[in-house]
């Protein structure tokens, strides 16, 4: 179907979506790195990053092609966009393929930490201030003796005073938990992302279009003249 909105139209409709895409693409890199590096692959959590500046990059091409009326960058945007919507096509189905793996890997990373914790106290901070939990299965993994107490990472501003503070969740719990409920979150993301850089294409096409249209009628009104 031929399609005919002015050249002001298609500049807006591809502005506004470069800005979406990079505020997708804000969420795509803070969500991934939070699964993946809670997972204990930095490999993976490398991997949303470079897709996520990718994504970033496109929103750059869509915005510099709107402002500056550009046909050669409109093409130019196909093209980045076209790759992006590939590489986060593919990685949604090996992260949904693997979702499964990624939770135990959680679970595996907090029972590590958990162990060294036992030898060199602290080694939980990170963890505990995290996910907002404590000890791996509960708070009385700390408090096996009588004159045991818990660390400061256990409590909210690490006030251990109050018992309201302590969090009672243990972090083997809460950290599969994140990882497994944000996995979702990362998915419908890229979904989000895809669709918005399909979008943008469609509208950087036929912005490529309105410009080439306007061009041959100024062509053609010199020659006329």
């Amino acid at each position: 179907m031929k399609m005919s909105f002015s050249t002001d139209i298609w500049k807006y409709a591809l502005l506004v979506l470069s800005i979406l895409i990079s505020l997708n693409a804000v969420g795509i890199i803070s969500i991934g790195v939070l699964v993946l590096g809670g997972a204990g692959t930095a490999t993976g959590a490398y991997i949303i990053t470079l897709i996520g500046f990718l994504v970033f990059g496109v929103a750059g091409v869509g915005c510099f092609t709107a402002m500056r009326e550009s046909h050669i960058l409109s093409i130019t945007f196909l093209g980045v966009a076209g790759l992006s919507i590939f590489c986060e096509t593919v990685f949604m189905i090996a992260f949904a393929a693997m979702k499964k793996d990624f939770i135990e890997m959680t679970g595996e990373r907090v029972t590590k930490v958990w162990e060294q914790e036992l030898i060199k106290p602290d080694s939980m901070f990170g963890v505990q201030m995290q996910y907002q939990c404590c000890g791996k299965d509960s708070p009385q993994d700390y408090l096996q003796d009588d004159d045991d107490v818990l660390p400061p990472s256990c409590c909210r501003l690490q006030d251990c005073s109050d018992d309201y503070n302590i969090f009672t969740k243990g972090c083997l719990t809460s950290a599969v938990k994140f990882v497994d409920d944000h996995s979702d979150y990362l998915i419908l993301c890229l979904v989000a992302g895809v669709a918005l850089e399909a979008l943008g294409i469609t509208a950087s096409y036929y912005f490529g279009k309105s410009l080439e249209n306007r061009s041959q009628k100024n062509d053609q009104i010199i020659i006329n003249e």
